[in-house]
């Protein structure tokens, strides 16, 4: 077992490893997200989760969200003006959208936790997967949408633009749904 050694404890990737071995995971995932380490959200993802479904669905939608976020982020929106307000909502509100990712992964840490060495399988847990299946394809669509978009500069007329605008909202509601899972 090595030693980790920290340059700057202030760092936002040195608190959000503190936070991950504190066993704080939705904020640790958060951090290394805003510290733009998104192979750490996946490391600690696969470390922390037994080889469930649920493991591989979470590991998928973080994955793809972080690099929607990342890729939306990076976008030069004079290159596009005419979705430039969509844009600015994805980098936006994907930070909420992630949180509820984070959460739902933590509940799902402490659910396997729970569970270490059962072989039933809550339904709630099969419910969980498959909202976070739904978000998943709400991610890809989104990500496709904005591709068609980038691909054509934008300029392909307002159709285009309501659909990108319809499959972000359906990642939120998809992402809203997290949380409502979590509330019960």
């Amino acid at each position: 077992m090595g030693v980790e050694l920290e340059w700057n404890p202030f760092t936002a990737a040195s608190r959000a490893a503190h936070a991950e071995r504190a066993g704080r995971l939705s904020e640790a995932f958060g951090r290394y997200a805003r510290a733009n380490q998104p192979a750490r959200v996946l490391i600690c993802l696969r470390r922390a989760l037994p080889a469930w479904p649920v493991r591989e669905v979470l590991l998928a939608a973080s994955a793809e969200l972080l690099d929607l976020l990342t890729l939306a982020a990076g976008i030069d929106r004079r290159s596009m003006p005419e979705v430039a307000g969509v844009l600015t909502h994805v980098v936006e509100d994907g930070e909420g959208i992630a949180g509820a990712l984070w959460r739902s992964a933590q509940r799902t840490v402490t659910a396997a936790g729970l569970l270490a060495g059962s072989s039933v399988m809550p339904r709630s847990l099969q419910r969980e997967t498959a909202k976070l299946e739904r978000l998943l394809e709400s991610i890809r669509e989104t990500r496709g949408s904005l591709a068609d978009l980038a691909l054509t500069g934008g300029r392909t007329g307002l159709s285009d633009r309501r659909t990108l605008e319809t499959e972000f909202s359906s990642l939120r509601r998809a992402a809203d749904e997290l949380n409502e899972e979590g509330e019960r």
